[in-house]
């Protein structure tokens, strides 16, 4: 069972920094930008009325397993930033797999808890800009 329980600990106490016998440290304060946008997107698309431990816990087991051995290896307990959209998204749908456990999954339909994955993928914001271009018509 790889570090699940230091990550989960480590988000109630959000500004700790943790050190692990016989690792290069890698750890910073930074386990609320991997979890909290997956918890937060998890909650509110499936309607979830209230935030468990066993959802947290869920979403830091989530975190814990995307990370590769690769890192492990490296002393790393998180995975490249680079990939923050693709573990939020993760985490969102660990979250919203307990939501459904728990019955608290009330805005979600079967289509969408067929596929939960896609239906996930769907719905996160695309930061993808349309370039402005003015189009003047010239009049005489």
């Amino acid at each position: 069972m790889r570090i699940q329980c230091n990550i989960y600990f480590s988000l109630l106490n959000l500004g700790s920094t943790y050190t692990f016998p016989n690792a290069v440290s890698f750890i910073s304060t930074l386990q609320p930008v991997f979890v909290f946008p997956g918890i937060g997107l998890g909650v509110t698309l499936c309607g979830a009325k209230t935030v468990t431990d066993r959802m947290l816990y869920v979403a830091a087991e989530a975190l814990a397993n995307y990370v590769t051995e690769e890192e492990l290896a490296m002393g790393k307990v998180f995975p490249n930033i680079n990939k923050i959209r693709d573990v939020s998204k993760t985490v969102a749908v660990a979250v919203m797999e307990e939501a459904i456990r728990d019955g608290q999954a009330s805005k979600l339909r079967e289509k969408d808890i067929a596929n939960l994955d896609a239906f996930v993928a769907s719905k996160m914001y695309d930061p993808v800009y349309v370039p402005l271009v003015e189009r003047f018509q010239h009049q005489e």
